[in-house]
């Protein structure tokens, strides 16, 4: 089951990406405990934090970087500080099921395969 991870540039401060040094260790392990437990990590980005990951190193603990989705989304004419959700529901358009959307500081420490079934949607949050 794919694991499905949104990062966007443009609802931070100056649209800047960034991860403080707690941010990206959490941002690491989430990534390597899902991947261990459950098949790909995918991650949903704009190029800007595509860039930015890519520097710190954190880029290749994906099994696929997709930056069209997010990026096209510049074009529109929006407030990104309203619909700051609007890359996660682009990523969520663009996955193919079964899979499960996480946040980046969310460490899943157990197998979900049998707790869900993944022919519905299930929306949780702890």
């Amino acid at each position: 089951m794919d694991g499905v991870y949104t990062l966007w540039s443009r609802p931070r401060p100056r649209r800047r990406p960034h991860l403080s040094p707690l941010e990206g260790l959490l941002l690491a392990v989430s990534v390597l405990q899902w991947r261990e437990l459950h098949g790909r990590a995918l991650l949903y980005c704009d190029s800007a934090y595509a860039n930015y990951l890519q520097r710190g190193g954190l880029l290749g603990l994906f099994d696929d970087v997709d930056t069209d989705e997010i990026d096209a989304s510049h074009a529109l004419d929006l407030n990104p500080g309203t619909f700051w959700s609007l890359a996660r529901l682009l990523a969520l358009r663009a996955s193919r099921p079964p899979f499960v959307a996480l946040d980046c500081d969310l460490i899943v420490w157990r197998d979900l395969t049998n707790v869900f079934d993944p022919a519905r949607i299930v929306v949780t949050h702890w």
